[in-house]
């Protein structure tokens, strides 16, 4: 039997004390119970968000003066690449497995209706036409009634599920699979919905983690290096709606990549190899007028 734990926590995850001028993260409306549960996320956070801030520290410092801008950008943007990817890692291994716990919730669930399969062979096929006979029955049923019939009778409903031919539409079959799961033991519907909930907790929690980590950078004048692709794989589409947008947006940023470094590529080949200017190349020029001069004195 299920039962949520009780706990009472005294003080909000320092996360909440040490990354709120950033104005993301609200720990403070998360219930005590979902604040335990978010521990190990919140710890994770905290120190995700602690070396990329160290990582954008150092970027910054960086004198990149002696290159183009474009190329001292990207400079930037590939050390900050490595360092966030590094950073949704952890987020993902939270939603991942806040995803799954749910998951396990509802095969458990179904799991009260699962057909059995016997090793010894007789007994396999005694289950077998029994099964038969209670399917041949519903076949000879009004399709309009027969999830009344089956409903809350284990032996039919396993009968129905292991049918090789469609008895009773799908979600009808399982609606009643998981009424008939609830009537025996009451604590799943309760242990389906916190773990629901955990999950949602978990994924807005990584979310605004992640908002975090995307201040940080608009506050220092940095882009977030992130490409949709690793975005969505960290924090998977749910609905068909949000697939749809999710597949557009990758499409869209691997087009605009491609044109870039078609674009790139062009400049390139017509004006040169040479991307430094700056100090460094006011310096080669200088040494190479001195030389001139040197030459033309002798």
């Amino acid at each position: 039997m299920y039962k949520r734990k009780t706990t009472s926590t005294s003080k909000p995850h320092s996360i909440q004390t040490d990354y709120s001028g950033y104005g993301q993260i609200s720990i403070l409306s998360d219930p005590g119970w979902i604040q335990e549960m978010l521990q190990e996320l919140h710890d994770d956070g905290k120190f995700a968000l602690g070396q990329f801030s160290r990582v954008i520290a150092t970027i910054k410092k960086r004198d990149l003066s002696e290159y183009r801008l474009d190329v001292a950008r990207k400079k930037q943007n590939d050390d900050l690449q490595e360092a966030k990817k590094s950073f949704m890692s952890f987020l993902s291994k939270h939603i991942k497995r806040a995803k799954s716990n749910h998951e396990a919730v509802k095969n458990k669930i179904l799991r009260m209706t699962e057909p059995e399969t016997p090793s010894d062979p007789v007994k396999a096929m005694l289950m077998e036409m029994k099964n038969q006979e209670i399917r041949s029955l519903i076949r000879n049923l009004d399709p309009k009634i027969r999830l009344d019939v089956v409903r809350g009778k284990p032996d039919y409903l396993k009968a129905v599920i292991s049918s090789p031919d469609q008895l009773i539409h799908p979600d009808g079959l399982l609606k009643i699979r998981r009424d008939y799961a609830f009537s025996i033991d009451e604590s799943l519907e309760e242990e389906e919905k916190d773990a629901q909930l955990i999950y949602r907790a978990i994924r807005r929690r990584a979310g605004e983690i992640n908002a975090t980590s995307t201040k940080m950078l608009v506050d220092v004048d940095l882009d977030d290096p992130t490409p949709p692709k690793d975005y969505f794989e960290a924090f998977p589409p749910e609905s068909d709606y949000e697939k749809y947008h999710a597949e557009k947006r990758i499409e869209t940023y691997e087009k605009e990549k491609m044109a870039e470094e078609r674009r790139k590529q062009f400049e390139d080949r017509d004006t040169g190899i040479n991307l430094e200017v700056g100090e460094r190349a006011t310096r080669i020029r200088r040494r190479s007028n001195i030389h001139h001069e040197e030459v033309v004195d002798k």
